[in-house]
């Protein structure tokens, strides 16, 4: 239905709106709904649409995303 690539893999989608903008995002995984801090990352080379980092129950770094800020950005990109 989307012409995703057939890696071998099982393929996520999140479906994210704000209003009338809708996108889909293809994610390597879910996981699930956390309670997490959101420990805000400051640089000029961090995308606007990220909002901060967390430390999953893992250990692993997740990224906390605007998606406001991000189908934002997405309604500008020339097609």
């Amino acid at each position: 239905m989307l012409n995703l690539p057939d890696n071998g893999q099982n393929n996520h989608i999140v479906v994210i709106r704000n209003g009338q903008k809708k996108a889909a995002l293809l994610v390597a995984e879910t996981v699930g709904k956390q309670e997490i801090v959101i420990k805000p990352l400051k640089s000029r080379f961090v995308p606007r649409y990220v909002d901060g980092a967390t430390l999953l129950g893992d250990g692993t770094i997740g990224l906390v995303i605007n998606t406001s800020m991000l189908l934002e950005g997405h309604n500008n990109v020339k097609r």
